[in-house]
Formats: C-alpha cells, structure tokens, sequence
C-alpha cells in the first residue's frame, strides 16, 4: 500500500514538473519580491505598466534603465547584494524557485561594477538558462 501512495505521488510530481512553464516560474518569482515590488517599482522611476511588468508577463527583458534598477533594488532588499558587493549565491539560490547553486554561480560572474547591470545581467542569465529548459 506504501509503495502505491508513493508511486502514485511520484507520478503526480513527474507531471506538474512537466507542466512548468516559464511563465510559471517569473510567477513564483515574482511572489518572492511581491513585499517590495511596488516600492521599487516607484524608487526605480518606473510605474505599473513598465518593463518591469512586461518582464514577469511576458519574459522580455528590454535595455531599460528602470528595470535594471528595480533589480539592483530587489538585490539589496533581500540581500543577495550583501554590503560586501559580492552576490551571495547560497541566498539568491535560496529564495528564488528554479535556480540552484551552480546556476547562481554561473550568472553571477559577472564583473560588472554598476549594480543595476549587474542585477540586470544576472536575471537575464538565470531567465536565458531555463528558459532553454522550460517552455513560455
């Protein structure tokens, strides 16, 4: 009886692991920052309809300034930017769905000195990697 609860549990995982798609994924995301996205958003010089949506929406990442900005806010909020300057992968990996370790690692070798680049950068990494594993 165990074996069939725990075949049948893994079955229904198997499933809802195929069924992700990206737009899933930015939705989690997106639940991570909620506490702080409006506050950013503005801080950022962006409004509600900006990139930023369009981001969580839709997965497009446009060179905008406002977005990179509410990034490199968000980074400092949760402290993924501790006061070190350096990316603190083990808590980046932490907070947010999808990514581990070894993908934070990667995405945050960045040598950019301007935080809102770096921000943006390593967000566009993390998106540009699943989403060659996930669907839109």
């Amino acid at each position: 009886m165990k074996i069939c609860v725990f075949l049948i549990l893994l079955v229904a995982y198997g499933n809802f692991a195929l069924n992700v798609t990206m737009r899933d994924i930015r939705n989690l995301w997106k639940g991570t920052v909620a506490p702080y996205s409006s506050q950013y958003i503005r801080k950022s010089g962006g409004n509600q309809n900006n990139a930023v949506n369009v981001f969580y929406r839709y997965g497009k990442m446009p060179n905008d300034p406002h977005l990179k900005c509410y990034f490199s806010c968000l980074c400092f909020e949760l402290k993924v930017f501790p006061s070190t300057g350096e990316v603190d992968v083990k808590k980046w990996a932490d907070l947010f769905d999808f990514l581990d370790i070894s993908l934070a690692r990667k995405c945050s070798n960045s040598i950019e000195r301007d935080p809102c680049q770096r921000a943006y950068l390593m967000v566009k990494c993390v998106h540009d990697h699943l989403s060659k594993l996930y669907p839109q």
